[in-house]
């Protein structure tokens, strides 16, 4: 496994990028996510059973055997499918590691999310990883601010409020972060309720 921290982070020499991609998954991602999961355990098999099950298409017994065209196909599978499938397969991956961290004892699904979250900053993705699920990622100081209000409304005994805003953010991340209507009526709604 990798050193805990690269040199560029060590040394301050690695900054997040401004989001500029979110309806899209680069090639780039599609290979990371791969490669990422075979580096924590997740082999070419299980890889290819979790990619089948998330696309939806047969799994085939007799490829399992070939382990080299296995790789290509579980490589294609990935390239071809349309982008929001690639953040249901990570999704995927999550889980399949989650899983077998319950039996190992070890604590892959978390690396995973951790890796799949730096490869987000650092390419302006803005989607990140939380509790197992892709979800809408803003600017550090978009996520500082909606952390507060959300602990704010919380701590003030406003809990209807807290959870229009918590509602308003996951109608953001379903609307793959356009605001709609349904997101600025729930957080005018909290407005007005001031609970």
């Amino acid at each position: 496994m990798a050193p805990e921290q690269s040199f560029s982070k060590r040394h301050g020499f690695s900054q997040a990028k401004d989001i500029t991609i979110r309806e899209d998954a680069p090639e780039n991602l599609r290979s990371f996510v791969l490669q990422t999961a075979r580096s924590l355990g997740l082999g070419v098999h299980l890889q290819r059973q979790v990619l089948c099950r998330a696309l939806r298409v047969p799994y085939s017994e007799e490829l399992g055997r070939r382990r080299r065209e296995e790789i290509e196909v579980e490589e294609l599978m990935m390239n071809s499918c349309p982008w929001f499938k690639v953040y249901d397969i990570i999704e995927a991956f999550f889980a399949s590691l989650a899983h077998y961290d319950e039996y190992s004892g070890e604590d892959h699904a978390r690396a995973f999310a951790d890796e799949i979250n730096e490869f987000f900053l650092d390419e302006g993705i803005g989607w990140q990883m939380v509790g197992g699920q892709v979800v809408t990622r803003g600017t550090e100081s978009f996520e500082a601010v909606v952390t507060a209000a959300i602990s704010a409304l919380e701590a003030s005994e406003r809990p209807t409020a807290a959870k229009h805003l918590h509602e308003a953010l996951q109608d953001l991340t379903a609307t793959a972060g356009g605001f709609t209507r349904r997101c600025l009526s729930r957080i005018g709604i909290a407005r007005m309720r001031g609970s």
